[in-house]
């Protein structure tokens, strides 16, 4: 951690490039909140007209937005001696309106639509509590407003870009995975940082964008 690196090197100090983490038990739910119907959403409304059990309208297209945000709950396959369960209705009311609804209306006031995203959850001195990131296009669906036409898979700042790749190269999705060429990797980087300038609206003198609300 911050303090004890502090206390062996006293010469160090803590600064934005730590972090300070805590190993907490983790529950077995994750939640997915999902506007839009995209990705494996879409694939299993093709399939049952539902998601997750949740009947949904007729004649939907791919990439429609919903009356209101799905919640979905699912689980880790490796499941830990020390995970716990939490009911769909905890995850709901936990990251429903509070963290999901705010964040897609402040996204679509900076043009980014903001179609899904996933939560996980963890205990922290026994009480329920949001951890890993969250809102980031590793865990979301972040696609332009300016782009959006409902009826086909939307142009995105987020990691489909990646998966895209990985799918043209019939990858098996078992370990190793193939390595990203050089302009996957590039094209992904700049996808990411318009994302995050657009939601920021900051750029330092490198090029590395902050991390400040906008």
């Amino acid at each position: 951690s911050i303090s004890s690196i502090s206390a062996s090197f006293p010469s160090i100090r803590p600064n934005s490039n730590f972090v300070s983490a805590k190993i907490i038990p983790q529950v077995s739910a994750i939640s997915a909140a999902l506007l839009y119907i995209a990705g494996s959403g879409w694939e299993s409304y093709l399939e049952s007209q539902s998601i997750c059990g949740t009947k949904l309208p007729e004649g939907l297209l791919e990439s429609d937005r919903l009356p209101e945000p799905l919640f979905t709950p699912s689980t880790k396959e490796d499941v830990g001696r020390h995970d716990v369960n939490i009911s769909f209705s905890q995850a709901q009311e936990l990251v429903g309106d509070p963290i999901y609804k705010s964040a897609a209306e402040i996204a679509e006031t900076c043009g980014i639509i903001l179609a899904d995203t996933k939560f996980e959850f963890g205990l922290i001195d026994g009480k329920l509590a949001l951890i890993d990131e969250i809102l980031t296009p590793d865990s979301s669906r972040f696609w332009p407003k300016a782009t959006y036409k409902p009826g086909k898979a939307q142009k995105s700042y987020d990691k489909q870009y990646v998966r895209d790749y990985l799918i043209s190269v019939n990858w098996d999705k078992k370990p190793p995975a193939p390595r990203l060429p050089a302009d996957v990797v590039e094209n992904t980087r700049r996808k990411y940082e318009e994302a995050l300038e657009r939601l920021t609206g900051k750029v330092d003198n490198k090029g590395a964008r902050g991390i400040s609300a906008k």
